[in-house]
């Protein structure tokens, strides 16, 4: 209960931060959000969803980073999102609770993981959310050219995301990779293989992601 009371504070700080740029939060959030992180808490004691050391600050650690690319990328006109190796539902989850009007797809090709989505899915009441328990190679091609965004935090090199998803992408669509690390073999790698992609790279809010993190958020879209 201690927990709860100090995760719904450290929540609402990160919140606040949103809401000073512009953001509008909806009034369930906090609620939903402090719930996401028991229900992450307990499914990573079956499987790992994140690191075990990173139990005691998932906020820090992972939901304020989740929340970071909004700050710096405009997604209000964008409809219909798809997080691409979902994992334990970041950033999907986050994003979803934030924006119960956009719909999100949640791709995760473990079990256990997809399970888990599923089954927070229905204990937050996320109608907004759907889960594609599958490989991204497995993915049918209703789902080409039907996503707005497709968002992946530290699932792959930026070449083979793109390759697994931008046929998935609608025309003028994006691919936001949160990355951290050195990008420029990366990006030189991804513009010899898809030549004439525009790259973008943007360094996310202090007070959200301090910056001795070396996380970014690398927008990529054709011209």
């Amino acid at each position: 209960m201690v927990e709860s009371v100090e995760e719904s504070g450290e929540l609402g700080n990160v919140l606040s931060i949103l809401r000073k740029r512009g953001l509008r939060v909806p009034e369930k959030a906090t609620n939903q959000l402090v719930r996401y992180v028991m229900l992450l808490r307990e499914g990573n004691r079956l499987t790992q969803l994140v690191s075990r050391n990173d139990n005691a600050r998932l906020i820090s650690t992972h939901i304020a980073e989740c929340f970071a690319p909004m700050c710096v990328f405009q997604v209000n006109e964008c409809e219909k999102i798809l997080d691409f190796g979902s994992g334990g539902g970041l950033p999907g989850v986050p994003w979803a609770i934030l924006f119960p009007k956009k719909q999100f797809v949640l791709l995760e090709s473990k079990k256990k993981k997809a399970a888990f989505l599923t089954h927070v899915k229905a204990q937050l009441d996320l109608d907004n959310v759907a889960v594609l328990p599958c490989h991204s190679d497995e993915i049918n091609a209703s789902h080409n050219h039907a996503y707005d965004i497709v968002i992946a935090r530290a699932v792959a090199r930026l070449s083979k995301l793109w390759k697994s998803c931008g046929r998935l992408l609608k025309n003028n669509g994006v691919l936001l990779a949160m990355k951290g690390g050195d990008l420029a073999p990366e990006t030189a790698e991804l513009l010899n293989l898809f030549p004439g992609l525009k790259v973008d790279i943007q360094t996310y809010p202090e007070e959200l992601v301090p910056v001795d993190k070396n996380r970014r958020l690398v927008v990529v879209h054709e011209p």
